[in-house]
């Protein structure tokens, strides 16, 4: 209840409220009113408050300021659009350091580095960030990209441990990518290797691609990367959160479809990410 509507209820029911039920626990806490008794008084009523002044033990509600106000409807409109995360989660994120602004022909994206000094030693699971966190890390770039929250790879490694995504010594399971696109309120659908239209379909309108790698000049077993936007002469932007020196490079989208990993479980190795219609 605000403060206003505290002080209406005293202005509006002081008979009842001081002289039924709090009647005799406020008259012997605070004894009569500075100003003149009135037979009401005497019989243990009490007039109407004019200032805080006269009864100087109660407490002074502060009223909440524009920005407090604006903030506390922010969150609130956060908790609709993410039904799927707890509200102390949401407010948690606001501990989370920002990424860096990648900007393609197409969108700018949040991206995030496994490996940088903030987050490499962190945990995922019993494991360290930087050498086992590219599935949060890759995530960590698509809900920062694609919804109003910012999520780093330490509170993303954290939320994928937590519902279950870690594997040990393994990286994440498969089924990290459209879990977490579910949770975060996004879309998320599988995409065949051979259907290249699609991709940069996909592309050219904003959406993110989840690729898992498989041998080849990205890993040497499987990793992560995320597909993020075309240049004019249809080369593939993509982030790498395990490489800056792959992520400014251009590269051929038959490339990335060559070495994906054969087999990915729970729609991969392509899974095309997008904001919820």
């Amino acid at each position: 209840m605000t403060a206003a509507a505290v002080l209406s209820a005293g202005l509006i029911g002081a008979g009842m409220l001081f002289t039924g039920l709090y009647g005799e626990t406020f008259r012997q806490t605070y004894g009569a009113p500075v100003s003149q008794k009135s037979a009401t008084q005497e019989a243990g009523g009490y007039p109407q408050l004019s200032t805080y002044e006269e009864f100087p033990g109660l407490t002074r509600i502060p009223l909440l300021s524009e920005e407090e106000e604006a903030l506390e409807a922010f969150e609130y409109s956060l908790t609709q659009k993410y039904p799927n995360l707890a509200s102390e989660f949401i407010e948690s994120l606001a501990d989370c350091y920002p990424g860096e602004s990648l900007a393609g022909e197409n969108q700018e994206i949040c991206f995030y580095l496994q490996t940088d000094e903030r987050c490499a030693d962190k945990p995922f699971g019993e494991d360290p960030i930087g050498i086992y966190g590219c599935g949060p890390s890759a995530m960590a770039i698509v809900v920062s990209t694609l919804t109003e929250l910012t999520i780093d790879p330490v509170r993303m490694a954290q939320w994928a441990y937590e519902n279950g995504y870690w594997a040990r010594q393994s990286g994440s399971y498969h089924t990290l990518i459209a879990g977490a696109a579910k949770a975060f309120s996004l879309d998320c659908e599988s995409c065949p290797r051979e259907d290249t239209d699609a991709m940069r379909k996909a592309l050219e309108e904003g959406s993110l691609i989840v690729v898992l790698m498989g041998k080849g000049q990205f890993t040497d077993s499987g990793h992560f990367i995320v597909l993020y936007g075309l240049t004019g002469e249809g080369k593939v932007l993509l982030a790498d959160p395990n490489s800056m020196e792959r992520t400014n490079q251009e590269w051929d989208l038959e490339t990335i479809t060559k070495e994906a990993k054969s087999y990915a479980a729970d729609g991969g190795p392509f899974w095309i990410i997008s904001r919820q219609q």
